[in-house]
């Protein structure tokens, strides 16, 4: 009977039916068997058994077991040997069997892994889904402790096996079970830790971008098909934009209108909001690092050890740049202390160096409260150096700016006040992004310490009493956090009480009857108002003697001004510092004592309502006066990407040569935009072509009084132009 036959007839009626696939059965452990004797042979018969057996083994669970065991047996023996459509097909069906509750998860799923060393691919993927598709199964309801147990231990003990790509697998299949909180704990983080200080780079790489909460996909093992398919993506962005190009031109610009450098602006703009679009659709999908760093066991040794493998390690620089990313991500979540990382980062701070701006992150994130700044300051003033100098480019120096800016935002003790000073002059460049970075550093330090900028910068509404706490400071509240607010509150409506008792009360009196006003008291002010007009006249008198008298003896003294003028010119400068010095002293007290009010007042539920209200309407009102559009980045412990920073474009030879010879302008047929006009197309026409033509032919016979006439008009439009462009 014929297999396919067979199954539809087992599917209508399996009690009728139960000997024939008693029968089957058996064909199949011998096949079985003839396979452990000929691996190598392809059996087209046994491939089409174990495809009828996966199909029909959900109605004869218990019939199918003992044959289940050697089909596993059969695998875990000649897995290498087998030929590789059996083996596929064998695999498939012990799937279909575990899916089927046939086979218990804990005795497949060790050969599974096992079969990632074999050289097949298609193998592989198909392990792969299986294997975290059953572990989430396992999971789905509640975590079954014993069985992810023993699964967890050979999958850690997976990773130190001498084969490449088993091991590769093995390591992505515990952070794809992580990313999915099923293996969530500390036990799964510390175990991909370790992969950071294997040999192997393929395993280093996956271990460091999990950290960064880089989405890993599956990898192929031919780097060629890898190159490949990156580029097939490329190639259909690349589609996707040129596309939305023609849209947003078809928009931006008429079809028929001139190219000018306005459109060509609100393009570029156009694009680079589709770009950040795209961007923010990549980073909704990327994990939160700082997490899986906070569950390390020993996170200070574990930065040590990998600062260390850094130090002496010959992989390629976009590895050491990740190594040097975990680190600084981990300083700064776990608030650790490694004083070597600052120098070593240090020597990479070149204007011209590869992928800086990204260095430049990894520099700002490694920073926090607790970093000496004695450590930090030579490294401030590198950056200051080589990047925010009048010889250095613009986008160079807005990169500068902007490191120093989030540096000081994390580490504020870090900054002089000499220094500040200088870096503040750059708000008045020329370039819109130099200008931004210096205006962001200014207003951070307006909240931080206004006295260390200059009077003019320090802005209307800064507060004089702010200072920069010392190293190791923290704010420890006296009473309640912001009960002078409560208070001031409370006084002003008790003063507006009374100012609305008192307007009751004028009320009152204005209800009564009209009062008649005599003439003599308008009189008495009317004489009042003249005596008052003879007195200044008097006055305006007396000064004008004075001031006469005053002219004759300035003449005399002029002379001895002049001479005292060079003396005074060297003390203005020192007294003009004193002075500011002395106004910085003159602070501001506190209207009210927060220890006493906290002490005299019960409060309740609704006044520590109240209190968080007005504190979130002081907040406002401060972002509204300092800047009404933008408001400050807090990094003080978030992650601080190359978009906060700005973009350090390095110049190659290949672009300096291309500067200085540009390339001749090639004829293209622009189907978007409308073609010259015949006056146009005239001035670039050879004589030969022109000499027989009508116009050419008239300037011979023409006439003093018609050339005349044309100066005339000549010079009436070239009068116009000028007047237009000077």
């Amino acid at each position: 009977m014929d297999l396919l036959l067979l199954q539809e007839l087992i599917y209508k009626d399996p009690k009728a039916y139960h000997d024939d696939y008693l029968l089957q059965l058996k064909h199949l452990n011998n096949q079985i068997e003839i396979t452990k004797l000929k691996p190598l042979e392809e059996n087209k018969y046994f491939i089409k058994l174990l495809q009828f057996m996966s199909i029909t083994c959900k109605l004869f669970k218990n019939e199918i077991k003992n044959s289940a065991t050697k089909l596993i047996e059969c695998l875990e023996t000649k897995a290498t040997e087998l030929n590789p459509k059996i083996r596929r097909q064998i695999t498939g069906t012990c799937i279909a069997f575990r899916n089927n509750d046939i086979i218990d998860s804990k005795t497949l799923i060790p050969i599974l892994f096992k079969l990632f060393r074999v050289h097949d691919k298609v193998l592989r993927r198909s392990i792969y889904k299986h294997i975290i598709s059953d572990i989430s199964k396992i999971n789905l309801k509640k975590r079954n402790v014993a069985v992810n147990k023993s699964l967890q231990n050979f999958v850690f003990s997976m990773l130190k096996d001498s084969f490449r790509i088993a091991a590769k697998k093995s390591l992505q299949i515990l952070i794809h079970l992580y990313r999915r909180n099923i293996w969530n704990d500390e036990r799964c983080v510390n175990v991909i830790a370790q992969a950071c200080f294997m040999e192997d780079t393929a395993l280093v790489v996956i271990a460091l971008k999990f950290f960064l909460g880089e989405i890993i996909e599956e990898e192929d093992d031919d780097e060629e098909e890898q190159q490949s398919k990156k580029k097939n993506k490329q190639k259909e962005k690349d589609r996707s934009i040129d596309s939305l190009k023609k849209e947003l031109k078809f928009k931006i610009t008429n079809l028929h209108s001139k190219k000018t450098k306005k459109k060509q602006n609100k393009l570029k703009k156009a694009m680079k909001q589709l770009d950040k679009k795209e961007k923010k659709k990549e980073n909704q999908n990327q994990l939160d690092s700082i997490n899986c760093l906070n569950l390390l066991n020993d996170p200070q040794s574990f930065c040590e050890k990998l600062f260390n493998k850094l130090k002496t390690s010959n992989d390629k620089f976009e590895v050491r740049i990740l190594m040097m990313d975990v680190i600084s991500r981990c300083i700064a979540s776990n608030q650790l202390l490694v004083l070597n990382f600052y120098p070593f980062v240090q020597k990479y701070l070149q204007p011209a160096q590869l992928n800086v701006t990204k260095i430049l992150a990894v520099t700002a994130q490694s920073i926090h409260a607790l970093v000496p700044p004695d450590v930090i300051h030579p490294l401030v003033m590198t950056i200051a150096n080589n990047f925010a100098n009048d010889h250095s480019r613009p986008n160079v120096i807005a990169a500068g700016l902007n490191t120093i800016r989030v540096i000081c935002s994390r580490q504020p003790l870090v900054m002089t006040k000499t220094l500040l000073r200088d870096l503040a002059m750059y708000a008045k460049y020329k370039d819109k992004t130099v200008f931004h970075a210096a205006r962001g550093l200014i207003t951070l330090f307006r909240e931080l310490s206004p006295k260390m900028l200059h009077k003019k910068n320090r802005g209307k509404d800064h507060d004089m009493t702010a200072e920069l706490k010392e190293y190791g400071e923290q704010e420890i509240s006296e009473g309640v956090d912001g009960i002078e607010l409560l208070e001031e509150y409370l006084q002003r409506k008790e003063s507006e009480k009374g100012l609305m008792n008192l307007d009751e009360e004028d009320d009152s009196d204005e209800d009564g009857e009209w009062i008649d006003v005599e003439d003599e008291d308008g009189k008495k002010e009317m004489k009042e108002i003249l005596k008052q007009l003879e007195q200044d006249s008097d006055d305006e008198e007396e000064e004008n003697n004075e001031e006469n008298e005053e002219e004759e003896t300035n003449e005399e003294v002029i002379e001895l001004e002049e001479l005292e003028d060079d003396e005074n010119t060297m003390q203005e400068d020192s007294d003009d510092e004193n002075n500011e010095e002395e106004e910085e002293q003159e602070e501001e007290k506190p209207k009210y004592n927060v220890a006493a009010l906290s002490s005299q007042r019960v409060l309740t539920q609704e006044d520590f309502e109240l209190i968080a209200k007005l504190k979130k309407k002081k907040e406002l009102e401060k972002q509204l006066g300092v800047d009404k559009k933008r408001k400050r980045k807090e990094n003080d412990e978030g992650v601080v990407d190359e978009d906060d920073i700005g973009d350090v474009v390095v110049e190659t030879d290949d672009e300096e040569d291309d500067k200085e010879k540009p390339e001749k302008k090639k004829w293209k047929k622009n189907w978007d935009q409308g073609s010259t006009t015949n006056k146009q197309k005239k001035k670039h026409k050879p004589f030969a072509m022109l000499k027989n033509s009508r116009e050419i032919r008239h300037k011979a016979v023409m006439g003093q009084s018609e050339k005349r006439y044309k100066k005339k008009i000549s010079d009436r439009r070239n009068l116009k132009h000028k007047l237009k462009h000077r």
